[in-house]
């Protein structure tokens, strides 16, 4: 996901754990990676970003870095059994962007009511 400094400041506060790709800086970049999830050896500890053939990377506009979420955004709150977003009117670009209910919305919450 991408995050202005102050965005990824916020998402941690509240207990989001991220992972840098690419940090911030004040120029835009044309080749930054773009991964499509991780392999974690938990016997050597390490990680590796695994990247989808042909979408290797991707732009990224001045002011902001990269990061991958590892578990749940800190900001969901339980309402009523279902999880919401804790700060919806104050919420980072990227959540703004991403279109509730749309079918990769749907999946998402699939997989983290199914832990």
């Amino acid at each position: 996901m991408s995050l202005s400094e102050e965005e990824r400041q916020q998402m941690e506060g509240a207990g989001t754990v991220l992972h840098a790709i690419a940090e911030p800086t004040d120029y835009d970049r044309d080749d930054v990676p773009y991964p499509i999830g991780w392999r974690i050896d938990l016997r050597k500890g390490t990680m590796q970003m695994e990247l989808e053939p042909g979408r290797e990377t991707e732009p990224l506009k001045a002011g902001l870095g990269r990061y991958t979420m590892f578990g749940t955004c800190g900001n969901l709150v339980n309402i009523l059994g279902r999880e919401q977003c804790g700060i919806y009117d104050t919420r980072p670009q990227v959540c703004r962007d991403f279109e509730a209910g749309e079918d990769k919305c749907d999946l998402l919450r699939l997989l983290a009511e199914s832990k």
